[in-house]
């Protein structure tokens, strides 16, 4: 049925007849924002002298459904629990980007977030 499949885009919020692959971008934003991003902590267990994680990249195209970048983050002393990095993540976990947003994310963990001293 057609009314099951309207919904609205996830970026732009305009409504839009989608298929059933589970996509929930219309097909120019998806073109505008080729990239999700996905904040995965790790840790090892009994580990209290650091904390670490990736934030994995998705192809929004549907092509492949495996990261296909990951950005590592570091923290000595657990400093993870900060509230910029927590700030940081709210704002960009589970978010399509633009090619530009990719990389400010990606600097900003380099510069901010990857305590390996």
């Amino acid at each position: 049925m057609i009314k099951d499949k309207i919904q609205n885009c996830k970026k732009c919020q305009k409504t839009y007849i989608f298929s059933s692959t589970g996509c929930d971008l219309c097909a120019g934003c998806i073109k505008k924002c080729p990239y999700f991003l996905s904040f995965i902590e790790e840790f090892f267990i009994g580990s209290t002298s650091g904390t670490f994680g990736r934030v994995e990249v998705y192809a929004n195209n549907g092509a492949n459904e495996y990261a296909i970048d990951e950005l590592r983050f570091i923290f000595k002393g657990n400093k993870l629990r900060s509230n910029k990095f927590h700030k940081f993540r709210e704002a960009w976990d589970f978010q399509n980007v633009t090619k530009e947003e990719l990389g400010k994310v990606k600097k900003t963990i380099k510069d901010n977030f990857y305590d390996n001293g």
